[in-house]
């Protein structure tokens, strides 16, 4: 595909002619599709409260030893470690980005309206300030708010105004159109042609293009993996399997990002054959060894499944055999793979392991999730003893707060009220409550193997009969 090796040109030699913007603006506009993906490997411009909670929070607990460099330069980044690709230009070397946009840039990471967003866009193309980074800024808005629409709208602009795309703002696009395409307020049949035309747009992009840096490999590499995991479809799993091999002879070294994204992939879809190859051949040494996130991104594909003897399995094999240390979105991640395979109560006890351990007493999600499957045990069997444990929960001050506190999401708030009054009820006898009544949080109400379970009734000692 003739312009997908100009573009490994002009990343090479930084050539700013007219003509070679615009075939640059159109390879990214081409790519907008193709590479409508989340990578693991962020890249952007981003501070940590310029994100949304849920990502902020997997960022911020990734293992240090995976960053290149701290991020940013500022005095008050000193010891920031939140982009896994560089921001510094000294190792990551970018163009496009003018500090006379910097106002424009920030305008945008902080608009939270789709007109604000294109009028200052507008604004910064009559002011000539119409950059590759400021096109990254909107992009980026539009992924965190998936606003489908606009960003489409954005690519027009950047099309109008000849921008070109560099590797941070090609993987900007990327997480802004993976959010598009896994958002959960489109109906079933217009979010599965929204994704068929990824995949198309992706194939028709991608085409012979060979990265130019392990950095780019990498970036690419898993965010094909990501897409085609987010799919799912046959054809989408067939295509990562396809540039996966392919990969081999590019001449870069797969890092342990890479690999993460490839087994969540596999063990989301059916291949625990192959992950375990991956685990037992291919991840050893000292940077490829398992750490937390690979623990906690392949148990949550054995929840997403609704497996929880696999979580037990990877649990075992990765904790007891492989030494990895856990985390907070692991111990997560463990106890929804139990929640959603219907065994509140094994939920409960890994978070109270984890809250032992010290971590996530300050967690809006810790607290929700806790206090849901103590309701769901306490409501199969309204025994003292159960009931006590949700007294105990609604006078934890830390609970409380990371629940209702002002930065928590609104819907963690509504769901804690909720369980809270449904605390209220079982702790007064009220034995009408039925089921499907106190599954409240989108997990336990919309992903669990609960939600098909007869609606019984309060007391009657449901959990039991099914373990």
């Amino acid at each position: 595909m003739g312009h997908a090796r100009f573009v490994r040109a002009s990343w090479q030699n930084g050539d700013q002619s007219s003509q070679r913007q615009q075939s640059a603006f159109q390879l990214a506009v081409h790519f907008s599709g193709a590479l409508a993906v989340s990578t693991l490997t962020m890249r952007s411009h981003s501070r940590p409260n310029e994100v949304p909670i849920a990502r902020r929070r997997r960022m911020l607990e990734r293992p240090r030893q995976q960053f290149r460099s701290q991020t940013g330069r500022a005095p008050q980044d000193k010891g920031r470690f939140f982009l896994l690709t560089p921001t510094d230009p000294s190792i990551c070397t970018q163009v496009g980005r003018s500090e006379a946009a910097a106002p424009i840039r920030r305008a945008i990471k902080h608009c939270r309206s789709r007109k604000g967003l294109l009028d200052h866009l507008a604004s910064a193309s009559c002011k000539g300030l119409l950059d590759t980074s400021v096109l990254a800024a909107s992009l980026q808005t539009c992924g965190n708010q998936q606003w489908w629409d606009t960003l489409k709208a954005v690519l027009a602009l950047g099309r109008e105004g000849q921008v070109p795309f560099n590797g941070i703002a090609l993987c900007v696009l990327f997480r802004a159109l993976v959010s598009c395409v896994r958002t959960f307020g489109v109906p079933p049949k217009p979010l599965s042609r929204r994704k068929e035309h990824a995949l198309k747009l992706a194939k028709r992009a991608l085409g012979d293009y060979v990265p130019v840096s392990e950095i780019d490999f990498n970036s690419l590499l898993s965010s094909m993996c990501r897409l085609c995991d987010e799919i799912g479809s046959a054809a989408a799993l067939a295509w990562a399997d396809e540039k996966w091999s392919i990969s081999e002879g590019f001449g870069f070294r797969r890092d342990i990002v890479t690999y993460c994204t490839r087994l969540q992939l596999l063990e989301r879809h059916g291949r625990q054959k192959e992950v375990d190859v991956i685990l037992r051949n291919y991840l050893t040494g000292p940077d490829l060894s398992p750490n937390a996130v690979v623990l906690g991104g392949l148990v949550n594909a054995a929840a997403t499944n609704c497996d929880w003897k696999r979580a037990d399995k990877l649990w075992s094999y990765l904790v007891g055999r492989r030494h990895v240390e856990p985390h907070e979105p692991a111990y997560l991640a463990f106890a929804k793979a139990h929640l959603l395979s219907g065994k509140p109560a094994e939920a409960a006890c890994i978070i109270e392991d984890m809250l032992a351990k010290g971590f996530g007493a300050d967690d809006y999600k810790v607290a929700v999730d806790y206090l849901q499957s103590l309701v769901v045990v306490a409501h199969s069997a309204p025994t003292p003893a159960n009931l006590s444990k949700l007294t105990s929960a609604l006078a934890n001050a830390d609970l409380v707060a990371a629940a209702t506190r002002g930065n928590v999401p609104n819907s963690a708030r509504v769901w804690w009220g909720s369980l809270s009054q449904v605390v209220d009820a079982l702790q007064g006898g009220v034995l009408e409550l039925r089921l499907k009544d106190v599954l409240v949080t989108s997990n336990a109400k919309e992903h669990s193997i609960m939600k098909d379970w007869e609606n019984f009734q309060a007391g009657s000692a449901y959990l039991g009969c099914r373990s």
